[in-house]
């Protein structure tokens, strides 16, 4: 821990630097947030004529896709990781 600390102190300067352009970028995206819930809204509009049940049951449905996907993999990685222990 303490032979890693010249390091961190050493990127300290660099992190410091870079914090203005990332508060740059955050106040963009605030400034952007007006136009993009308005695309959000004109896009909403456009597909008003689906029924509420249709984009409910999508949402749901994309979610539940997602959350299997990461829930498998998770398990893949923490089945390898077992493995891994268990050779040690």
């Amino acid at each position: 821990m303490v032979e890693g600390l010249p390091r961190m102190v050493d990127g300290l300067p660099r992190i410091v630097d870079g914090l203005p352009r990332m508060v740059e970028r955050v106040l963009r995206m605030v400034d952007d947030l007006p136009r993009m819930v308005e695309r959000v809204l004109r896009m909403w509009s456009a597909v008003s004529h689906w029924s509420w049940l249709q984009l409910l049951l999508g949402v749901t449905w994309q979610g539940c896709v997602q959350g299997a996907v990461i829930l498998v993999s998770t398990i893949k990685v923490l089945q390898h990781l077992c493995k891994t222990f268990r050779q040690t």
